[in-house]
C-alpha cells in the first residue's frame, strides 16, 4: 500500500480581516514568526519535491499575507495545482490580476456566517 499524500492545506498567515464568531481557527493578527517570503518560497520547493498533486493556500485571510501571489506562482511553476480558500472580502481588480498572472487554479470563498 502507498501512503503517498496528494495534497497538503498550508494556512500561510494567520492574519485574517474578519473577526467571525463561527470560525474554528479565530484569527486575528499575523503570529510572530510567521514565515518570511523566503523561507515560504523554500517550503514551496520542499511540498513540489513531495510530488503532491495540489496545495492549497489558506489561513486566516491568505490575501493579508502580501507575498501570496508569489507563493502561487512557485507551487505553479513547480507542476502542482493551487487552491486558495478566501473570504473573498479582499478581492479587487489588482487580486484578480495576481490570481491570473500567479497561476492560481481554483478559488473557494467562504459563504458560511451568521444570518447578518
Amino acid at each position: 500500500m502507498n501512503n503517498q499524500p496528494i495534497c497538503c492545506i498550508w494556512e500561510i498567515t494567520m492574519a485574517c480581516n474578519l473577526r467571525c464568531g463561527h470560525c474554528g481557527s479565530s484569527c486575528a493578527d499575523a503570529l510572530e514568526g510567521e514565515l518570511s517570503t523566503e523561507e515560504a518560497l523554500g517550503l514551496c520547493e520542499q511540498l513540489a519535491a513531495m510530488n503532491l498533486q495540489w496545495v492549497t493556500l489558506s489561513g486566516g485571510e491568505p490575501f493579508m499575507r502580501k507575498d501570496w501571489h508569489l507563493l502561487v506562482k512557485k507551487l505553479s511553476e513547480s507542476g502542482l495545482a493551487v487552491h486558495m480558500t478566501t473570504n473573498a472580502q479582499m478581492i479587487n481588480e489588482e487580486v484578480i490580476a495576481k490570481l491570473r498572472d500567479s497561476g492560481v487554479g481554483q478559488i473557494a470563498i467562504s459563504i458560511d456566517g451568521t444570518r447578518e
